[in-house]
């Protein structure tokens, strides 16, 4: 089993933030917009594409999860979207997932107020 080192985690997650903030989910950015007082910074830190729609799971905050589902039929919308606290989703998660979501964590709680040195409001 191929274990991957803390620098590929950090650059994975960097992606993910990217994949959030580059218009490539126009709809769970705007999802997260909506739903949250105040979005400074966010990382995808799971995403399950199933045959109708996508779930995510979006680091919000170093304390917060959100659990968004969007349809992909007929057109790409919200059909649920909740809030989970980190420690709780961290629970379920296999130790390697659980590994990656500690380094987003810490990786969120150090960049606070910026996405690529960008503050977003």
């Amino acid at each position: 089993m191929y274990i991957k080192g803390r620098k590929q985690i950090e650059d994975d997650l960097a992606r993910r933030r990217e994949r959030l903030f580059t218009g490539n989910e126009p709809e769970l950015l705007d999802a997260l917009l909506r739903n949250t007082r105040s979005l400074r910074d966010a990382i995808i830190v799971g995403h399950i594409p199933e045959q109708c729609e996508d779930l995510f799971a979006v680091l919000v905050d170093a304390d917060r999860v959100a659990l968004v589902e969007i349809a992909r039929e007929p057109e790409k919308h919200v059909t649920s979207f909740a809030f989970q606290s980190a420690d709780d989703y961290e629970r379920g998660l296999s130790p390697r997932r659980k590994r990656e979501f500690l380094v987003a964590r810490e990786v969120l709680g150090s960049t606070r107020g910026t996405v690529s040195g960008t503050l977003i409001e």
